[in-house]
C-alpha cells in the first residue's frame, strides 16, 4: 500500500487555484455565480469549498486512474483533504 503523493499535493493546489480562481474579478467568476445558484450541498463539493472540492478531485481521479483498493481510495482521499486544510491555514495564517 503507497500513497501517491505528487497526486494528493497536486489535488490539493488543484482545488485551492479553482477556488481563488472564483473570487470577484478573476478567470472563472463567472463559474462561481454559476455554482452560486445551486444548493450548499452542491455549490460546496464543485468549488465554493476549497476542502470539499479537493475531495471530490481525489475520489474521483482515484476511481477513473488507480486500481482500486478501498483503503488506499480512503488513505488518498482523507489525506488530500488534510493537506488542503494545511496549505489554506497556512495561507490565511500569512496573510494577517
Amino acid at each position: 500500500m503507497l500513497l501517491n503523493y505528487e497526486i494528493i499535493i497536486l489535488l490539493s493546489i488543484a482545488a485551492i487555484v479553482v477556488n481563488i480562481l472564483l473570487e470577484p474579478h478573476m478567470a472563472l467568476n463567472w463559474y462561481g455565480n454559476l455554482i452560486d445558484r445551486l444548493p450548499t450541498w452542491l455549490s460546496f463539493p464543485l468549488g465554493r469549498c476549497e476542502k470539499c472540492l479537493s475531495g471530490q478531485l481525489a475520489f474521483w481521479w482515484f476511481i477513473i486512474f488507480e486500481k482500486y483498493n478501498i483503503v488506499e481510495h480512503i488513505l488518498t482521499v482523507t489525506t488530500t483533504i488534510f493537506l488542503t486544510y494545511i496549505i489554506t491555514k497556512t495561507i490565511w495564517n500569512l496573510r494577517k
